[in-house]
């Protein structure tokens, strides 16, 4: 996955000329370590649904960011998120997923 800000940028749409590379960045890292706590790593090769997770928690932590607390997923990006990582763990329940 390209850690890059300006992907999350053309995914999200930003076109108000306050978008913040490092806000979103910080962001990304927080959806990848959010999936990590999940027991899914990125997938070597790269994975388009990972990538898709990642996107959907940034920009939702990234927009909501003076509105909800920071490591929360609340409302249809919880139900979309959890779906991806049900998708991409193996669906044991101790933990041993990584798809």
């Amino acid at each position: 996955m390209a850690d890059l800000p300006g992907l999350m940028k053309q995914y999200g749409y930003f076109d108000d000329g306050n978008f913040q590379p490092e806000v979103a960045q910080m962001c990304l890292d927080a959806a990848k370590e959010y999936l990590t706590g999940a027991d899914v790593r990125e997938p070597a090769g790269g994975s388009a649904l990972y990538n898709l997770a990642c996107y959907m928690l940034a920009n939702h932590w990234y927009e909501n960011r003076g509105v909800v607390a920071i490591g929360t997923v609340q409302g249809n990006i919880a139900m979309g998120v959890q779906s991806i990582i049900w998708q991409l763990s193996d669906g044991t329940s101790e933990g041993e997923g990584g798809g």
